[in-house]
């Protein structure tokens, strides 16, 4: 609780900019929380996938449900952040395309 609302506290920090792969300022604090989010799933499919199955074969593995499940959870994040950083990114054009 105390971290999200952390977060969530408006500030100063400019948007991102890394060439093409541009996002307003105000989608900073989500792209922290799903980072937050993920890293403890990372962590969790790391301890309970299979030994001798590597990150790059895990979606085609059959597995039990607890590592199958943070995997799934995993793959959630990580798609919801994709689609925040292109929704990012087309608000950002659109702002400069209107001069916002």
């Amino acid at each position: 609780m105390g971290f999200g609302a952390l977060a969530l506290v408006p500030n100063s920090a400019a948007a991102f900019n890394f060439g093409f792969v541009r996002a307003p300022d105000y989608l900073d604090p989500y792209f922290i929380i799903l980072l937050v989010a993920a890293v403890p799933f990372w962590l969790a499919v790391a301890i309970t996938k299979p030994k001798n199955v590597p990150f790059n074969k895990l979606y085609r593995t059959k597995m039990d449900f607890l590592p199958q499940f943070y995997f799934r959870i995993l793959q959630v994040i990580i798609l919801g952040t994709i689609a925040l950083l292109f929704v990012g990114m087309g608000l950002a054009r659109m702002a400069e395309a209107t001069g916002g």
